[in-house]
């Protein structure tokens, strides 16, 4: 069974062959195959009777692939645009797509593809950033309350040191005042003694 497989798939390649290069026509074409593929013809195949290549190799683009890739393209016919992520715009190796002059910050690989992760790195500085900025926050709300209790104290026993210097100098003027009524009075009592020993003296004479 696995013979008879076997068999009947080496039948179909050979008719394959046979179908793409012409009765047997190998890497070449034309009347009695005496005209060689295209160089750049993808594995040397072509048309048994044009010789126009089926698939061209990487750089190369045509018929005959014997055009090479505009820039900014680059691998098998030219189909794939070099990476927006080269150093050089639009600038690679036309074969493998390889960026000239490297790549742009932040990407890696021979086509420049492939990103760097910095991802950590940003994580870590927003946490620090975050951290700094909550722990500034907490040291500014505890300094404000510490220095308004302080001063809340100091305004409380600044007003109950005062108030008896008040006090004290309401009584300092009531005795002030006591004094100087006390002195008045005397000094009318002698003024009058004074009248009445003079009115005493004009009697006599």
């Amino acid at each position: 069974m696995i013979y008879n497989v076997a068999v009947v798939f080496t039948i179909h390649a050979l008719l394959c062959v046979v179908d793409i290069h012409g009765l047997g026509c190998s890497s070449s074409f034309g009347e009695n195959c005496s005209h060689k593929c295209p160089t750049n013809c993808q594995g040397r195949i072509c048309d048994s009777n044009t010789g126009h290549c089926f698939s061209c190799e990487s750089g190369y683009m045509g018929l005959n692939c014997s055009q090479e890739c505009r820039i900014g393209h680059y691998g098998k016919n030219c189909v794939h645009n070099c990476s927006t992520n080269c150093n050089v715009t639009s600038r690679c190796d036309r074969r493998t797509g390889q960026c000239e002059g490297g790549c742009i910050t932040g990407w890696t690989g021979n086509t420049c593809n492939q990103r760097i992760n910095t991802q950590p790195c940003e994580e870590s500085l927003k946490n620090i950033l975050i951290v700094n900025v909550l722990t500034s926050t907490a040291i500014i709300v505890t300094g404000s309350v510490i220095n308004y209790i302080i001063w809340k104290r100091n305004a409380a026993k600044y007003a109950q040191m005062g108030q008896p210097n008040i006090v004290s100098h309401q009584n300092t003027t009531v005795k002030t005042k006591e004094n100087e009524d006390q002195q008045y009075t005397k000094l009318k009592e002698e003024n009058e003694k004074c009248n009445t020993y003079e009115e005493m003296h004009n009697y006599s004479h």
